[in-house]
């Protein structure tokens, strides 16, 4: 048990870890990596109020050159290609993992259109691209609570701190099924390239659908228990290349 001595969280209702959440992203390459440890950084240390409204877009702030972020690959559309602060999804799926296990409700969550290997087990991701698409939670604990982020490693970390709401939590999962093959190659032609050049627009991927259930048990008799459903739906993906 992980408690917390500063008086004045403590006085916040910030006593104990109430849910820890872990991802691992070896494999990364160097501006994901830089990414990847800006976009903690923002997370840490912030503090939200009994009801508030959680969202990581508004944590992460500005995405770009001017705040340090790397280009590095993301998921657009059909394409995955190189965009200032590729790889935040690593933080925002930490960060959606440690939600989960404090028992927090999830308001906004989206998982990523095909199955992404950084993720593994697959159904417990949520992508973020600030404004459209973001990761929203609220603090429903009778106190404030605080998130701290750290990495150890090839893992991220996401602990969050608080008033322990008298109740339990297991994740059971994950359920794979509808499995969906390969499409054939998918090619494009370009005058954007030099003649028989070749550039990889997007890997090939198997697809499938992904089942978690969440068990909230609650020590108050006066509160029902609950299971939740959490689904993703991860598309089948051809092997995209553009040729000049």
């Amino acid at each position: 048990i992980v408690t917390v001595k500063n008086d004045k969280l403590r006085e916040k209702g910030i006593k104990k870890l109430i849910g820890s959440g872990e991802t691992d992203f070896s494999g990364s390459p160097r501006n994901r990596r830089t990414n990847i440890s800006i976009g903690l950084n923002s997370f840490n240390g912030q503090i939200f109020s009994p009801n508030a409204i959680g969202s990581a877009g508004k944590m992460l702030g500005r995405i770009d050159e001017t705040t340090g972020y790397k280009k590095e690959l993301v998921i657009k559309g059909d394409e995955t290609i190189p965009e200032y602060g590729g790889g935040l999804c690593q933080v925002s799926t930490t960060l959606y993992r440690g939600i989960l296990f404090a028992g927090l409700p999830v308001t906004q969550r989206r998982n990523h259109s095909y199955a992404v290997s950084y993720y593994d087990p697959q159904g417990l991701d949520a992508t973020i691209y600030p404004p459209s698409v973001d990761l929203k939670f609220r603090n429903d604990t009778p106190g404030h609570i605080l998130i701290q982020t750290t990495t150890v490693g090839d893992k991220a970390y996401s602990n969050i701190y608080g008033t322990p709401a008298k109740r339990s939590v297991d994740l059971i999962g994950p359920y794979y099924y509808s499995y969906r093959s390969i499409p054939p190659p998918r090619v494009e032609y370009t005058k954007l390239l030099a003649p028989g050049e070749k550039k990889k627009l997007g890997d090939a991927h198997t697809g499938f659908n992904a089942s978690w259930y969440r068990r909230i048990i609650h020590d108050d008799p006066n509160k029902k228990d609950k299971i939740e459903h959490i689904f993703s739906n991860y598309q089948a993906r051809p092997l995209y290349t553009l040729i000049g």
